[in-house]
């Protein structure tokens, strides 16, 4: 299991440098940090790499697949990969359904919020039963152990008060490096409105569902770094050059302090 991880996330992190742009403006862009990030970085690979153990390298294959999905026109069969991953992990409908819901939509506007709302048919039911029943202990006894098993039997509301100033400044300040660079790509494309850019955002949801804060910061670099890289394939966004300030911003994701991990983040150091 532990090989297949590797393999898997290994893959992941190749599909996602390659997403991005190899011709970028002069100067230090975007696309360089996210690079660095993603080799050395906390919430790169060393992150995916220590937590192969949470499915999560699944799930962000699970998601490049839809939108691979939608790039061909099979809207179908991005469709019909929305509900295997939600029983997989059920952050799946938080972190990747709304991009892939919004890059569906970016791809078609002409057809306004049809396509989407197709696409999110079939993850409906399988989300209105993760809510009704994903506390159940009896349905988790009863349905044979798998995938099924992850979802239900399990708290769908939890949260951690065990965090130290120290570990609530480290994941606060990720977060702000995140949404430092979303904003920063925003703003270098005139700032307007585009479902996309609100979908990277979905992540930040997690912190209220969910205990494993620090593994909610790697889902919420990888979803950013896949909408950027999806929309520049779709000729909706350019990646920006960064100013200084940018560059303080967002320089903490470049820095390798060893892997986030799961709920409390860096503990190699904190």
């Amino acid at each position: 299991m532990v090989i297949t991880s590797l393999c898997l996330l290994a893959v992941v992190a190749v599909l996602t440098q390659v997403l991005l742009p190899h011709r970028d403006n002069p100067g230090p862009a975007a696309t360089h940090l996210i690079r660095t990030a993603i080799a050395i970085g906390s919430a790169g690979i060393l992150h995916i790499t220590a937590e192969h153990g949470s499915l999560d390298h699944f799930g962000l294959l699970l998601m490049l697949a839809a939108l691979a999905c939608l790039s061909r026109g099979r809207w179908i069969a991005a469709a019909l990969i929305c509900p295997v991953a939600i029983l997989l992990h059920e952050a799946f409908a938080v972190f990747a359904l709304p991009l892939i819901l919004a890059v569906s939509w970016h791809a078609a506007p002409a057809r306004g919020l049809r396509r989407p709302a197709l696409i999110a048919l079939p993850s409906a039911p399988v989300m209105l039963a993760v809510l009704l029943w994903g506390n159940n202990q009896l349905a988790a006894n009863t349905i044979p152990y798998g995938v099924g098993h992850r979802v239900w039997g399990r708290d769908l509301i939890q949260y951690s008060h065990s965090y130290t100033i120290s570990q609530i400044i480290a994941v606060t300040r990720y977060w702000l490096a995140i949404l430092t660079l979303i904003f920063s790509v925003w703003r270098a494309n005139q700032g307007r409105f585009d479902w996309v850019f609100l979908a990277m955002l979905s992540p930040l949801a997690l912190n209220v569902l969910g205990v494993d804060h620090a593994r909610w910061v790697g889902l919420g670099f990888f979803v950013a770094v896949t909408g950027f890289g999806v929309m520049t394939r779709l000729g909706g966004i350019r990646m920006p050059r960064l100013n200084r300030w940018q560059i303080a911003g967002t320089a903490i994701l470049c820095l390798p302090l060893g892997p986030l991990s799961q709920v409390h983040p860096l503990p190699w150091l904190l």
